[in-house]
């Protein structure tokens, strides 16, 4: 599993979520998340990225354990701790980086489009929430953790080049990578780790990533656990010669730039481009916190 670890090369995504309680903004007050419903938000929008568990290897963007580390070591009150994070998101740029040796290692994270209370509520988490340093190994994983590791792996991969033709060229460039490259990368991943790894969905968008029964059963079993308030669990079979795991892909504000809603999230060029490679596109209408697809990986004993 070190094997994994060592060859993985991280990426950037977004930062989103959390908490606070009133927040006044020139002659409005908007009041904000709980305390409790950002507790599930940063579980919902921020783990992916910016989960502590996740291996150094896999990570996709710096954990809220260094983020709180460096700000409050670079900002003495909490009120500038507030303003320095909220600046950063609203506008990134390397000027205004704290943090040099993430953006090296991840780069500047894109320009999002954050409500104004959340991203508030997001630096108020942040400065007073309670975060656990990582693991800096992974040994005995079980079954169930190393098909997770492959599936991170990947991700990785993945999420870096998206990144980076998104912050280079824009939302289309990094929609020509994901017709022309990404399942290269992933067949590359796969023959790397010594795994079969694919992504699917039942609202496919490459003809090549539908699901089959089995993989449909999972996701339409997912999906009713979702919309009835439950959490989302991995699945893993395992047979005489080996395993099969399936984990969830969920959506983020990121991914609502291509898969988002037609009339108001995706933009006219994205449109006319799905439109002429996708010609079939099943893969747009979704908002934050849907479950897009899963990662299927499987792997010999």
């Amino acid at each position: 599993m070190k094997k994994v670890l060592g060859m993985v090369v991280s990426s950037v995504l977004l930062l989103t979520g959390c908490t606070t309680p009133e927040i006044e903004s020139g002659e409005t007050t908007t009041t904000a998340v709980s305390e409790l419903d950002g507790a599930k938000l940063v579980q919902q929008k921020c783990n992916s990225c910016h989960n502590p568990d996740t291996p150094p290897g896999s990570r996709l963007a710096p954990p809220f354990f260094a983020i709180q580390k460096h700000y409050k070591k670079g900002y003495g009150s909490k009120e500038d701790f507030i303003a320095a994070v909220e600046a950063f998101v609203l506008n990134p740029s390397e000027d205004k980086v704290l943090m040099k040796g993430a953006v090296k290692k991840f780069g500047v994270m894109p320009k999002m489009e954050f409500d104004q209370a959340e991203l508030h509520a997001i630096a108020a988490y942040i400065y007073g929430g309670s975060f656990t340093h990582p693991s800096t190994e992974s040994e005995a994983l079980s079954p169930m953790e190393q098909g997770k590791e492959y599936a991170l792996a990947t991700k990785a991969v993945l999420g870096k080049n998206l990144m980076g033709q998104i912050n280079a060229n824009g939302t289309d460039a990094a929609l020509t990578f994901c017709n022309e490259k990404a399942i290269h990368f992933t067949d590359s991943m796969a023959n790397e780790l010594g795994v079969k790894i694919k992504r699917v969905s039942d609202q496919n968008r490459n003809p090549d990533n539908a699901a089959n029964a089995e993989e449909l059963a999972y996701i339409t079993k997912a999906k009713s656990t979702l919309k009835n308030g439950g959490e989302i669990k991995p699945s893993l079979t395992e047979s005489e010669e080996g395993y099969v795991g399936y984990y969830p892909i969920m959506t983020n504000q990121m991914c609502l730039q291509c898969h988002g809603q037609k009339e108001t999230q995706v933009k006219p060029s994205t449109l006319e481009l799905l439109a002429q490679k996708y010609p079939n596109d099943q893969a747009t209408g979704y908002s934050e916190n849907e479950l897009r697809g899963i990662w299927v990986i499987a792997w010999d004993k």
